[in-house]
């Protein structure tokens, strides 16, 4: 089976999936997001997956908007609980692309896919991953403990933090510098 196909059977079987849903400041996040749309738009070829070596060192995987292609490393496995864990992430940033989310923050974007990616983690009963970005995604495994109890609205003590968060993730802070401080997500045409 294609990578393409592992991805689509992840977004679609995957029952952890089914626990991600929460409303971060208006913005609505949901399991049909990864089931019915990323899946649908993976499987349709609107959005690729290109196995790559230019990666960022470090970076495990990344939705590229421009090009409306999820890149992966090499070594990249849907069986592995890290890669899928990023897919999910990355799947979270392609579902803004799909709603035509408009100009958004970098913080707001990221802050976003790693709750999601916490989300899913702890319904799989995983710790939040290692290594760049941890204090982000501590944090936000700790509302996802709250959002898997039962929590719809992520609070706006916890928007707020993790926005202050991700604005100051050394990574993020480079990327800004680089690309700028606001993503662009302008649909799937």
């Amino acid at each position: 089976m294609a990578l393409k196909d592992d991805i689509v059977k992840l977004l679609t079987t995957d029952t952890a999936i089914l626990k991600i849903n929460f409303d971060f400041d208006g913005f609505l996040v949901f399991p049909e997001a990864y089931h019915r749309d990323i899946a649908s738009v993976v499987n349709n070829g609107k959005i690729g997956v290109n196995l790559t070596t230019s990666m960022n060192p470090g970076a495990g995987a990344s939705y590229m908007v421009t090009y409306r292609q999820f890149w992966v490393p090499l070594r990249f496995s849907t069986a592995n609980a890290k890669d899928a864990s990023l897919l999910i992430h990355e799947a979270t940033h392609a579902h803004m692309d799909f709603r035509v989310a408009g100009a958004m923050p970098l913080e707001r974007s990221e802050a976003i896919a790693y709750l999601a990616e916490a989300v899913y983690r702890e319904a799989r009963g995983l710790p939040p991953i290692a290594g760049e970005g941890n204090f982000m995604r501590t944090q936000c495994h700790a509302i996802a403990k709250g959002i898997l109890k039962g929590t719809y609205k992520v609070p706006p003590m916890s928007v707020a933090a993790l926005l202050g968060t991700a604005k100051n993730e050394p990574h993020y802070m480079e990327l800004a510098r680089s690309q700028g401080t606001t993503m662009v997500y302008n649909g799937l045409r």
